[in-house]
């Protein structure tokens, strides 16, 4: 197996040099750096990677520190896993998953989710590089998605379609976006001048499409709504199934929205309408941003985004037809 001193002698530069323009390939000559990855790539020599770590003092891990209870979501953790690892691969970074606690592992950086607002508001700079998903303090880079817009746009969505008796289905959890997606329905619906009732807001057991269906049913029997706007797609696809079997038409006789737009609001038919967060290219920024921390010389003012959702409209959303509702 070739060695770092063949390379060296094939290219006729020092050792030193070679191993430069294996760990920072921006401080060799390009004539130099021509050279030695023609050597490379004529002896097929391949870096020793343990090596490599402790010349840059590093570990090659990222972590993300996330709930094990939002691990659930399938298909939308996947799509951001799949947009972090993107990036991290291209830096030969791997990425660990872990949960709030977890601190013996050590790592080049963090990237954080899942937090209380007040959790997410407490974080603080440190020696370690971190990135939050979700709105945080100035002093750490964050993106967020425009969750109260989001929901209020959906809302507006049913309104702008004749519907008065407009309910929101959501779901218990500490978790910011929650609250910050009933605001936004409840913001669209004052700006409306419709007072919401007290049975037109429902809460699921969890983040489930079996909860969707349960508490959906209960929802159906009372037929107080006209359409209803989800928190996400799961209680979405529960509330859909529970119209199905209780002989209500979608959209005919009720309209339904969800939120997320990962693939699941295509498990069925119609096909549902929903607010499509970009979380595959979420996912890139949380990874490139804090691989410019990892990697940055020196101080850069923290990065903040915040992320509109999108509105596909689909097959689930129609003006009512109130003649089949009571409103008692």
């Amino acid at each position: 197996m070739p060695t770092i001193y063949d390379v060296a002698k094939l290219a006729q530069v020092s050792a030193m040099t070679v191993s430069r323009t294996l760990n920072t390939p921006e401080k060799v000559r390009p004539e130099s750096r021509a050279k030695i990855e023609a050597a490379i790539a004529k002896l097929g020599y391949r870096q020793n990677q343990a090596a490599r770590a402790l010349v840059l003092q590093s570990t090659g891990i990222v972590k993300l520190q996330m709930s094990a209870g939002l691990r659930g979501n399938h298909l939308y953790f996947s799509q951001l896993f799949s947009g972090i690892t993107d990036v991290l691969s291209q830096h030969k970074l791997a990425m660990l998953v872990t949960d709030h606690h977890e601190h013996t592992a050590a790592c080049d950086g963090k990237i954080i989710m899942g937090l209380t607002r007040e959790a997410q508001m407490a974080l603080t700079p440190s020696k370690t590089p971190k990135v939050l998903f979700g709105k945080g303090p100035d002093c750490i880079d964050w993106i967020d998605v425009d969750n109260e817009r989001g929901c209020r746009r959906a809302t507006e969505r049913m309104l702008s379609l004749g519907h008065e008796r407009v309910g929101f289905f959501t779901f218990p959890s500490t978790e910011p976006f929650i609250k910050e997606r009933e605001a936004g329905y409840l913001r669209a619906m004052q700006e409306a001048g419709i007072t919401v009732q007290p049975n037109w807001i429902v809460t699921a057991m969890n983040n489930s499409v079996e909860a969707g269906y349960s508490s959906g049913r209960a929802l159906l029997n009372q037929r107080a709504v006209t359409a209803v706007v989800c928190c996400s797609d799961h209680v979405a696809v529960g509330l859909a199934q529970a119209a199905y079997d209780s002989h209500v038409s979608v959209p005919e006789e009720l309209s339904i929205i969800g939120f997320d737009g990962v693939g699941q609001e295509r498990m069925g038919k119609p096909i549902l309408a929903t607010m499509r967060q970009p979380v595959f290219d979420i996912g890139r920024w949380l990874a490139k941003t804090l691989v410019q921390r990892i990697k940055q010389v020196g101080d850069a003012a923290p990065q903040h985004q915040m992320v509109t959702p999108d509105i596909l409209l689909n097959d689930s959303t129609a003006p009512p037809k109130a003649i089949l509702w009571r409103s008692d």
